[in-house]
């Protein structure tokens, strides 16, 4: 996995350790079930703010920022073959002693992939495989 793909790894110092999170179409899923919307109702719990056009007119939840980073990391862990082993409110409290931790998971959030589409926008480069016949 690399960071395009929405895979990250932050170390926290004040628990001691180094957390894998992979933001996507799974954490994206596990996100709306906690807040019960749908997939294509995501914006509404605040998770990037409230536009008016082209014009942010409220900055993105914390909270929701938090909660969208834990289902990351319960992607991740999952994805590895092993289970979560902290709560929601035990991760968001080892975050609240993290400096920068919001813009760290904005950044690879908005850089990741739903559904094979980046969520900031930006379109990447496809390499051709050669014709090896």
């Amino acid at each position: 996995m690399n960071e395009l793909s929405g895979y990250i790894e932050v170390q926290f110092f004040a628990i001691a350790r180094k957390l894998p999170f992979k933001f996507g179409t799974n954490a994206s899923a596990l996100y709306c079930r906690h807040f019960n919307v749908d997939l294509n109702e995501i914006a509404s719990t605040g998770l990037y703010g409230v536009w008016d056009g082209e014009q942010m007119i409220k900055a993105p939840d914390p909270y929701a920022i938090l909660v969208m980073a834990y289902y990351a990391h319960v992607t991740a862990m999952r994805m590895k073959g092993d289970r979560e082993d902290m709560t929601l409110e035990a991760f968001i409290e080892a975050c609240n002693e993290e400096e920068g931790i919001l813009n760290v998971f904005q950044k690879a959030m908005l850089s990741s992939k739903l559904l094979g589409f980046r969520l900031d926008g930006k379109k990447e480069e496809i390499k051709k495989k050669e014709d090896v016949s």
